[in-house]
């Protein structure tokens, strides 16, 4: 969902760009909200995946603790999302539980980690194609969301 990467350092202006230029090469399938019945479907498949591994995956927890209706980035937050997040680490909004669709060819075409990493065959190996990947590419500066007094109608 949007606003999930911010952890990982990729901002909210970043996704929406990607979203807009997906969009541009007709590569966006549509979006949908997990709330509901879909939610719960949600929910049983992440106990499943956390009575089998120790990992406990930021995103996920992140999702979840924001269609349980958590905002912002307050401790009892961090608490809800999961034991790798400490306060003010990750800011939870209702749009995380929005999942968006892509056609996985024109992300590919677009994406410049398909060509770094396809000849990795361990974890290893990717991250070394990854850090070598963007050692040698001039990444954007992180973008920020215009403020809402800059563009008020």
């Amino acid at each position: 969902g949007l606003g999930c990467d911010r952890y990982n350092h990729v901002s909210d202006a970043a996704s929406l760009r990607a979203i807009a230029e997906l969009t541009g090469l007709g590569g966006f399938r549509g979006c949908f909200s997990v709330h509901g019945q879909p939610w719960e479907f949600y929910l049983s498949c992440l106990a499943h995946i956390r009575t089998r591994q120790s990992f406990r995956s930021v995103l996920a927890g992140s999702i979840a603790a924001a269609g349980k209706g958590f905002f912002g980035a307050s401790a009892e937050s961090a608490i809800a999302v999961g034991p790798r997040v400490q306060e003010g680490e990750c800011f939870l909004w209702p749009l995380m539980p929005v999942f968006w669709a892509f056609d996985v060819d024109i992300v590919a075409k677009r994406s410049m980690i398909v060509s770094w990493v396809r000849g990795a065959t361990n974890v290893i190996g990717l991250k070394l194609a990854l850090d070598e990947g963007r050692s040698a590419t001039n990444l954007r500066d992180v973008e920020e969301l215009p403020r809402h007094m800059d563009f008020r109608c």
